[in-house]
Parts: C-alpha cells; structure tokens; sequence
C-alpha cells in the first residue's frame, strides 16, 4: 500500500474541509459584525421606538434577516454602544437620537 499517497490524501481532504470551515467562520463574522447594509439601521429604528433585545431579535426573523439571534443582536447592540460611547441601550437610543444618526 502507498502510504505516502494515502498520507498526501488525507492531507488535501483535511485541507479542504479546513478552508471550508474557514470560509464559513470568516462569512458569519462578516454578518456579526454587521455587513448587512439595513441591518443597523433597523436595530437603531427598533432601538429608538424602545425595543429590547429579544424583540429585535423577532423583528429581523420576521423581515427575514440573518443574523437574528440574541446573541447576534447582543453582539451589535455592544459594538454600538461602544462607537456611541453608551453605557447602557437606553443611553444608546439617547446618542443615536441626538446624534441625528437615523
């Protein structure tokens, strides 16, 4: 048996699979981080009318958008908070509001 083609196989197949996973990693990270071009100004519309995380959250899946986890919204809502420089959401919709942002 040729163990060095076995070995060589076994390599590429496992290569594949990891650019794979990769490439799934890297397109979920692109939607966390919020590459969908209405997604934030959505969750700054749901924001300002006082929703809360879990009714975004049930927004986005009724308007078909991914990602609509909690924990997606979760990510979104902190990275906000952190470029508003908010400490909670409320104070968020507060610098979102004065700021003119929507």
């Amino acid at each position: 048996m040729d163990y060095d083609h076995l070995s060589e196989s076994i390599f590429r197949a496992f290569s594949a699979a990891s650019d794979l996973a990769n490439f799934e990693f890297q397109a979920k990270t692109l939607f966390i981080k919020n590459k969908h071009p209405d997604m934030e100004q959505i969750i700054i519309r749901c924001l300002l009318q006082g929703f809360n995380q879990k009714e975004i959250a049930q927004r986005l899946t009724e308007l078909e958008m991914k990602p609509n986890s909690l924990s997606a919204i979760e990510k979104i809502i902190k990275r906000l908070k952190r470029e508003y420089g908010a400490k909670t959401m409320f104070h968020l919709g507060a610098k979102i509001a004065k700021s003119k942002a929507v």
